[in-house]
């Protein structure tokens, strides 16, 4: 009786805790969304009870507080085991313009890396958009490979680890794979 019990036991499963991705990094499976993130108390619980990657955006207007969060963490000297993912805004694709605001980022979450930075969504908008819920004017003058040629050049400088894409089509990730000298490892969405 003791073996058919032991036989009918289900055999354990493995669940994966990170994803390897094709640049050779570790993303953990979970991570705290930080949209509408209002609390650093937050970033600090979710630390406490293990969660290890944070999903920032500019657009959210909460990476300090974020930052703030992640400050004691990380002079600790455990920055290494986090993975912070970034995202550059519909109004911020040209590549000056996705520059500023990954370094804006930045200075934010007072960090001197990104491990990933997506292009949010892959259409531009005109700077002049800053509401989402109103009337939007695409930027016409920019195209998505010309951002993310402007990104590739912050993976080139070490300010980003990995780049990817959300919210995009097949057809976007393929122009953007067939194009891109960095890959993008994921598409978000």
């Amino acid at each position: 009786a003791a073996a058919a019990a032991a036989a009918a036991k289900p055999a354990a499963v493995y669940e994966a805790t990170s994803a390897l991705l094709s640049s050779g990094q570790r993303m953990p499976m979970i991570g705290l969304g930080t949209y509408q993130l209002s609390s650093a108390d937050v970033v600090r619980k979710a630390l406490e009870l293990g969660y290890r990657h944070f999903d920032c955006a500019a657009f959210y207007g909460n990476e300090a507080i974020v930052g703030e969060g992640l400050a004691e963490f990380v002079a600790a000297g455990r920055r290494s085991e986090l993975f912070v993912t970034g995202k550059v805004w519909n109004t911020h694709h040209k590549p000056a313009d996705a520059r500023a605001s990954v370094q804006q980022s930045l200075k934010d979450l007072g960090l001197q890396q990104l491990d990933l930075v997506l292009v949010h969504w892959p259409e531009a908008w005109a700077a002049s958009c800053s509401d989402p819920t109103g009337p939007v004017t695409a930027d016409d003058s920019v195209t998505l490979l010309d951002t993310w040629r402007g990104l590739e050049a912050l993976v080139d400088e070490g300010l980003v680890s990995s780049l990817g894409l959300s919210n995009c089509s097949l057809a976007q990730v393929e122009e953007v794979l067939e194009a891109a000298k960095h890959k993008p490892v994921c598409n978000q969405v």
